[in-house]
């Protein structure tokens, strides 16, 4: 189907660079929570998750499932610390298909996992529904990747990244989960899964132009802006302990817009802080050429509001009566609800 698109005009060069270490920002997000997407079929979406993959899911409404990795982080869930997941909803159709400027990434130990990860991928498109598996590059920075996109036109990025490895390495690394051996002998399953040590790491949006103008939006805005010389953007800053984060992808200025299904969930202390955001948002709608507001309203025990911004992608701001990232324990402690 043909999308509508957002023609803008350059708006970057009217922008100096953002220094962020000297911004005051308007909004202080706690951490990057969640993800979103949709699937037409959850159980497909789910077997993926677990026997490729190798992540733990929980089915936490009727219509959706909430995903995570298994805490090989040493600073992961499993040590009682701050970790984000994904949630998957399902749908009649996908209205809005999505685009490699859209992915969502995880991180291997090494490049023969990619391999691995690669080969293993191609050998079983039809049984994980996936449309392509595109191959194996080695990117200028160093990293060496290769990308998926499934039946639901979600994209998925396995890659090894040396220096982000290196660092959590020395932080402790890979869990003992992490360093079993690979069985090849054994069939995949989520008890046997092709994906061994990993973790979720990132997702991307694009933004326009250079990406000045999105920088100072997620900078002096949202609260969130990485100090690099990329359009880099973190929900940690300079963290480097934390290994999730969006990355703003700089895309000229024609760009998919993005449904609310697809958004990004940002964790605050308290449900004042939601007032604050959705305040700010109104009176700097202009300056940050923010695309929508929506109020805050309450839902399934959470309370927020949400932005579109200037490149199409919708952000949120969500507070429960829980501590700050730990907001799915109770999820995936309770089970599956059907």
């Amino acid at each position: 189907m043909d999308l509508p698109v957002n023609d803008q005009t350059p708006i970057n060069d009217e922008m100096d660079p953002v220094d962020v270490k000297a911004v005051t920002p308007l909004n202080n997000p706690e951490l990057l929570a969640c993800g979103t997407m949709v699937t037409t079929d959850l159980g497909r979406a789910r077997r993926f998750h677990e026997e490729y993959y190798g992540l733990e899911c929980v089915r936490h409404r009727p219509d959706g499932i909430l995903v995570r990795d298994r805490g090989r982080q040493p600073d992961g869930h499993r040590n009682g610390n701050q970790y984000w997941v994904w949630e998957v909803i399902e749908k009649d159709k996908i209205e809005f298909p999505q685009t490699r400027d859209h992915h969502w990434g995880v991180d291997v130990a090494t490049k023969e996992d990619v391999e691995r990860a690669f080969q293993i991928a191609s050998e079983n498109q039809d049984r994980w529904g996936f449309k392509i598996v595109q191959r194996v590059v080695a990117a200028p920075r160093g990293d060496y990747v290769f990308k998926i996109r499934d039946v639901d036109d979600n994209w998925w990025e396995i890659q090894w990244a040396p220096e982000r490895i290196e660092r959590y390495n020395a932080l402790g690394g890979f869990g003992p989960d992490g360093e079993r051996q690979v069985d090849d002998s054994v069939a995949l399953s989520a008890e046997n899964p092709a994906l061994r040590a990993y973790f979720m790491s990132h997702g991307t949006i694009p933004c326009g132009g250079n990406g000045v103008a999105a920088r100072r939006f997620y900078a002096e805005f949202l609260g969130i802006g990485q100090a690099q010389k990329a359009p880099h953007i973190g929900a940690f800053g300079v963290d480097a302990k934390r290994h999730w984060y969006v990355a703003c992808l700089a895309k000229g200025n024609r760009i998919n817009p993005q449904p609310a299904d697809n958004r990004w969930v940002y964790a605050v202390s308290t449900s004042d802080e939601v007032d604050q955001f959705y305040r700010t948002a109104v009176e700097y709608q202009d300056k940050y050429r923010i695309q929508e507001i929506q109020p805050p309203v309450e839902e399934d025990g959470a309370r927020f509001a949400r932005v579109r911004d200037l490149d199409g992608s919708w952000l949120e701001f969500q507070y429960r009566d829980a501590p700050v990232g730990r907001w799915y324990d109770r999820e995936f402690e309770r089970g599956d609800v059907v």
